[in-house]
């Protein structure tokens, strides 16, 4: 069928990995131009149908890069990383801002798996730990290789979507399946709605943009998460906390106001209830940013948007996340990590467990050491 990829295709995207562009070689000199840098190519599971082409290619990182990662704060770091990834994936019609938060830690660990090493160490805390301070905690390493690692492409999940939706109708009676019908396509669909069938209902089914849940008798929509969504959710946060923080950190010691230490620890304690209310937050704007519109009206202030999903009862929240694991593409593979302070065998997937802030090649760890240097490419 045209436009689709045959099942051949799909797994050889499932095994793809990430692939270097050859440099051209002065044969005479052997030495590499440095107009054909190395690039990276990422096929993105997601195959172009949001905001991104199908496919992109990203430099190296550069010395500049890696001193603007270190030297930055803890605050801007995420802000930064996309500065940069904009950077060295400059000239293609994109913006990092506009990748879905899925396609994002595709494009760490391919730029990961080829500049720096395929062989990955992921740091992980037991749950039994959990009423430690953190400096107290004692941190994990789960040592995995980024080259097989499983990818379910879009297509795949459209398929999963549509048995997913396939058993709903199957559960409905046939009234049932006509307000549906007429929910999802409104009142054009009335007078057509007794010849609909569910046959017809599942050769429409894909996974697109935007997903309409219907809550408290209102249409919500929603798209995606954006890294752009992210970056936004955190300046406002910013801007709301920004006065508290300078506050706080300008305190000084002074003797009425008790001991040192318990002046200290007092002050650690109110810095640390402040990112904790930045952090929730900073997640409510996110999750309020994919908003679109409500009952077909668009909403586009982020103020309005946060009060809305403010609103939202539990059980529609739950029933929406249940859905987007009923949709999930990209990263499937799951890690077995057993506390060797406890003994428990707990199981995490990537997808949830990876956070794409660390494949920043910035720390000296197992990942160095295992890279080796017999590369070839450096002479005296």
């Amino acid at each position: 069928m045209d436009g689709l990829l045959t099942p051949q295709e799909v797994e050889a995207r499932k095994a793809r990995s990430a692939q270097p562009i050859k440099p051209a070689i002065n044969l005479a000199t052997g030495i590499i131009a440095e107009n054909n840098a190395t690039k990276t190519k990422i096929d993105y599971e997601t195959m172009g149908r949001f905001s991104i082409p199908e496919s992109l290619y990203f430099e190296d990182w550069d010395t500049e890069d890696i001193n603007n990662l270190t030297l930055c704060n803890e605050d801007n770091i995420f802000e930064t990383l996309v500065a940069i990834i904009n950077k060295n994936g400059k000239d293609q019609n994109f913006k990092v801002e506009d990748m879905l938060l899925e396609e994002f830690l595709e494009t760490m660990i391919g730029i990961k798996a080829l500049f720096d090493s395929p062989i990955h160490v992921h740091r992980w805390v037991c749950n039994c730990q959990a009423d430690l301070e953190d400096k107290d905690r004692t941190v994990h390493e789960y040592l995995m290789n980024l080259a097989e690692i499983n990818y379910i492409s879009i297509l795949e999940a459209d398929d999963k979507l549509k048995d997913y939706y396939k058993r709903i109708f199957e559960s409905m009676s046939r009234e049932q399946f006509a307000e549906f019908a007429i929910m999802k396509y409104g009142n054009e669909m009335k007078d057509k709605v007794n010849e609909y069938t569910v046959e017809q209902e599942l050769e429409t089914i894909t996974i697109k943009e935007p997903i309409k849940q219907s809550i408290a008798g209102k249409i919500y929509e929603f798209r995606l998460m954006r890294v752009g969504d992210l970056l936004l959710a955190q300046k406002e946060a910013d801007k709301k906390f920004i006065y508290q923080s300078k506050v706080l950190n300008s305190k000084k010691y002074r003797k009425e106001l008790g001991e040192l230490a318990s002046f200290k620890s007092n002050q650690e304690e109110q810095l640390k209830k402040l990112q904790s209310e930045k952090a929730k937050e900073t997640l409510l704007y996110a999750q309020a940013s994919t908003i679109v519109a409500i009952d077909g009206v668009p909403i586009t202030n982020l103020q309005i948007k946060a009060s809305m999903y403010k609103e939202i009862k539990r059980k529609a929240r739950l029933d929406f996340l249940t859905f987007l694991e009923e949709i999930k593409f990209g990263i499937s593979n799951e890690m077995t990590l057993v506390c060797p302070l406890c003994g428990q065998e707990e199981k995490r997937t990537f997808r949830k467990e990876l956070n794409p802030l660390e494949f920043i090649p910035i720390s000296n760890d197992t990942t160095d050491k295992l890279r080796g240097s017999a590369t070839g490419n450096i002479f005296m």
